[in-house]
């Protein structure tokens, strides 16, 4: 069907036909070409340059790894050197003798026992863990021989920053010396707990060599950094860990300050992905801020490894991180890829002795600015010309609309007329008589119109009666359903709470009579005395022995029946009650929907031998699905009671968290292995010979659809199970 146009608007496109169009059509091509030419222009030198990039940034990347390979190589050897040194002073420590001044040893504030003197040397510190033994001052006085040594390493050796050697009883030799050791150590510190030694164990270092560890928190307070270290061993026994520290801030500026072309920059990961040191212009790229230093404002009394936000594997941006995978996974040279709307050059290359990778940073920014400004400055100019002929021609334009609308106006008066009353037609509660023009055409045209407007009106009114009638029919049948399935479900509910009630009379009769059992033992005693005891014996023994326990088992059942039942009336009100309400999120309090949960299981959990811990904050409140969460919760704590084999413990504790809230249930019951740990949250899986493997699964699936999270972990069969639930809250 042709568009249909107004009659100003084919007198002016007459006009353009005529007189604009070959015009405009000749200076509208001049303009394209102007523009392809640039855009070609700019195309083919962006091209170029990204040619270049990728053929210059891979050999600048791959020097750079050579020279960080060998600087760290250099220090590699050093470390192992320096194991050797202090292997030969565990074996022979008389041979060692301290030249000038013996070591002296004093009590610190917090009682640990710290060197003080020779303080242009290293420094001891031996912790408050136990006494000492007289090894552990002999290795300490004679490895003050070594001070030459350790100033050598950190003072000769690029980027290192101090030298240590750590034994397995805790003593512990450092340069340089600090001034208050025991406000940077604490009393009871365990060096084995810390990755700068059980990295070089015979689990993590097999072939006792040089090994490096990943980025940690110094707590002799030098802030972050990464250690080479190495095994002291005494034949097959591990004496100690030597190492040399390298931090994070000698990294950027030593290892990392090399400039590159086009606005390059360089930054250093592990094989994991964790992020080991980066540059400022890194940090903007990937909304991190490098760790160098640290503010210590208590002792550093456990590992504090580098976060996970700085691991490229776990990048809050999914695309980045998939991205990051797979260049690990593919090991390219060379990828592109967008970040925050840019694309973005990277560059990477392994370095052999650490398994790190150095990766170079450059933007589409840098790399195309000049190629960008000559682009914009051409599009400049191309636009100011359009400018100027916008200029003409929308004078020109205006001028021929006002001639086209004068003659228009002198010919379309009554087709204008028609056209707004039927724009209005459906839209009036009366209907619109036009009056007629004394034109034929348009008289005939008016006549239709008025017939038509009538015949709608009549129609339309009808049509709506009949909706109107349908949609209330409809209703009454919903309302008529619902209305029996809920009173036929009700007198379903009535029926059984009527059961329950009967149930829990003969409940009580069965304990009242389990109690008169307590006195059967002095009744038999007493009667024992004159009768055959014999005969008592066996009468005690079917009475106590046998009757008794089976009754006290008849009635847990039978208490176990009516809590079914119970729960199975809790939930079918429940059902109803969503059929009626839509389940929307709601505020409610956890705090006491917490406090519910234990009040219900103190009397089963008492009955079972098992202690409860219940520890809530208070005023903690949600907006989610509260009877989703109920259930999931009570599901959890009948897990950890009926994974305890007699007696146990199960904890909860509700506590307030920067983003939201954690509840964790703990118990002490029959734990789960590696391999069901990584299966536990898998649909059908479970551990009870009863069981359906959907509770958990289930309850996973809603949290993370409702703004929550939930994580199990065990240290091993029989060594119970805890279970975290994290809640965001809006």
């Amino acid at each position: 069907m042709a568009q249909s146009r107004s009659l100003s608007a084919l007198v002016f496109r007459n006009y353009l036909r005529s007189a604009l169009i070959p015009v405009l059509t000749i200076e509208l091509l001049l303009v394209v070409t102007y523009f392809l030419v640039n855009a070609w222009n700019t195309s083919r030198t962006e091209k170029a340059l990204r040619k270049e990039l990728t053929t210059a940034l891979p050999f600048l990347a791959e020097n750079r790894a050579e020279n960080i390979d060998g600087s760290l190589a250099r220090v590699a050897a050093a470390t192992r050197y320096f194991a050797d040194e202090h292997q030969r002073l565990e074996a022979s420590p008389q041979n060692y003798t301290v030249i000038g001044e013996p070591i002296r040893l004093a009590k610190a504030p917090n009682g640990s026992s710290y060197q003080a003197n020779r303080k242009d040397g290293s420094g001891l510190y031996y912790p408050l863990n136990a006494p000492l033994t007289p090894r552990q001052l002999l290795i300490g006085e004679h490895s003050a021989s070594l001070d030459p040594l350790y100033k050598h390493m950190v003072t000769q050796i690029p980027n290192v920053a101090a030298a240590y050697y750590n034994t397995s009883d805790n003593t512990n030799r450092l340069y340089p010396y600090i001034e208050k050791v025991w406000e940077q150590y604490p009393p009871n510190l365990t060096m084995t707990e810390f990755n700068f030694y059980y990295m070089a164990d015979s689990l993590h270092d097999p072939k006792r060599t040089s090994t490096w560890t990943g980025a940690y928190l110094d707590p002799a307070g030098q802030g972050w950094m990464v250690s080479c270290v190495a095994p002291v061993y005494l034949g097959r026994d591990l004496k100690g860990v030597v190492g040399l520290d390298l931090t994070i801030a000698n990294l950027v500026n030593g290892l990392l300050s090399l400039k590159f072309p086009w606005g390059a920059s360089a930054f250093l990961a592990d094989d994991s992905g964790m992020i080991l040191a980066m540059p400022p212009k890194v940090e903007e790229a990937l909304g991190l801020r490098e760790l160098k230093g640290h503010v210590y404002n208590e002792t550093i009394k456990k590992e504090q490894l580098k976060p996970q936000d700085y691991n490229l594997f776990r990048n809050p941006d999914a695309s980045l991180s998939r991205h990051f995978r797979q260049l690990y996974q593919d090991k390219d040279t060379v990828q592109s890829l967008q970040l925050k709307g840019e694309e973005v050059f990277l560059i990477q290359k392994r370095i052999p002795q650490t398994g790190w990778r150095i990766f170079l940073m450059a933007r589409s920014s840098d790399v195309f600015h000049s190629v960008q400004e000559v682009s914009k400055r051409s599009h400049l100019i191309g636009l100011a010309v359009i400018c100027l002929m916008l200029g003409f021609y929308v004078a020109f334009f205006l001028y021929l609309r006002r001639k086209a609308r004068d003659m228009a106006s002198r010919m379309a008066t009554p087709l204008t007329q028609l056209a707004q009353a039927t724009s209005r037609l459906g839209t009036q509660e009366s209907v619109e008589t036009f009056p007629m023009q004394g034109i034929a055409e348009i008289d005939q045209l008016t006549t239709n119109f008025n017939t038509l407007s009538k015949e709608l009106e009549s129609r339309s009114q009808e049509l709506v009666d009949s909706r109107v009638r349908a949609q209330i029919q409809a209703k009454e049948g919903e309302l008529a359903y619902a209305r029996g399935l809920y009173e036929s479900a009700s007198g379903y509910l009535h029926n059984v709470g009527n059961l329950t009630t009967r149930l829990a009379s003969d409940i009580l009769d069965l304990q009242t009579l389990l109690k008169s059992t307590d006195q059967y033992p002095e009744v038999f005693r007493r009667i024992r005395e004159g009768s055959d005891p014999k005969m008592l014996d066996n009468l005690e023994t079917v009475l106590t022995t046998r009757m008794v326990p089976r009754l006290r088992s008849t009635t847990e059942d039978i208490e176990e029946v009516r809590d079914c039942i119970h729960r199975t009336i809790a939930h079918q009100q429940s059902a109803f009650l969503d059929v009626q309400n839509e389940l929307m999120p709601t505020r409610f309090s956890l705090s006491e929907l917490m406090e519910r949960i234990g009040h219900e299981f103190t009397e089963r959990a008492g009955a079972r031998g098992i202690a409860l811990s219940w520890d809530v904050a208070p005023g903690i409140e949600i907006t989610n699905h509260k009877d989703q969460i109920y259930h999931g919760l009570v599901n959890l704590v009948k897990n950890s009671m009926e994974a305890i084999s007699g007696t146990g413990t199960v904890s909860a504790t509700l506590e307030r968290t920067p983003g939201g809230s954690r509840i964790v249930i703990g118990d002490s019951g029959c734990g789960l292995s590696p391999e069901e740990l990584s299966r536990v949250l898998t649909p059908g899986f479970t551990t009870k010979s009863g069981g359906h493997g959907l509770g958990l699964h289930s309850f996973s699936i809603f949290l993370s659809g409702h703004m929550g999270r939930l994580h199990i972990s065990s240290p091993g069969k029989g060594l119970g199970c805890l279970i975290s639930i994290e809640f965001s809250h809006d």
